[in-house]
């Protein structure tokens, strides 16, 4: 649930506040579990290394696709968004590091002092990363930042006549979002 938690509050951050209409948000949400996943399980990587290279993963992706489909009418670019969802999920179904459609297997738990994390431990780390994640997220929304981008999300023309660079606040949250949700 947490995690499902932090991929809703991203998707919010993206839709709510900017007004950005993505229907496969999911698949930045796809990149990052299975960078982290392939991480963990191929390379050995330590749990933070693991957990930050999902989210620099997939916001990265999402600069990419920012770059290209933010500058499009947002039919198109929620379109855009779903065709992308769609194409990574047809990758890693049928992509032999990915093991298919039977996924990953044998993920390591967190290491915590050295050892492994039981689900008790592991069950208070994803709540007080979703407990950070959401009051950043709150804390950006009521910035002047949060401000700019519901600006943005109400009027994009009215918003470009003030002054503000629209698309460059279009990508910033698309990123922060594809990141929180990988």
């Amino acid at each position: 649930c947490g995690i499902y938690i932090m991929l809703a509050a991203s998707l919010n951050l993206l839709v709510g506040y900017t007004g950005i209409f993505s229907m496969g948000h999911v698949g930045f949400y796809c990149v990052g579990a299975y960078t982290s996943a392939l991480l963990a399980t191929k390379l050995s990587a330590p749990f933070l290394v693991c957990f930050f290279a999902g989210g620099a993963v997939a916001a990265i992706i999402g600069a990419l696709v920012g770059f290209a489909a933010l500058r499009l009418n947002d039919v198109f670019l929620a379109f855009a968004t779903m065709g992308l969802g769609e194409v990574i999920r047809i990758i890693i179904q049928n992509a032999s590091f990915t093991n298919g459609a039977l996924g990953v297997t044998g993920i390591p738990m967190p290491k915590w002092i050295g050892r492994s994390m039981n689900r008790v431990e592991f069950y208070y780390m994803v709540l007080i990363i979703v407990a950070v994640v959401v009051l950043l997220i709150y804390r950006l929304v009521h910035s002047n930042t949060g401000r700019t981008l519901m600006t943005i999300r109400d009027d994009a023309n009215a918003a470009a006549s003030l002054g503000i660079n629209v698309f460059h606040y279009k990508m910033q949250a698309m990123v922060l979002s594809c990141f929180v949700a990988g």
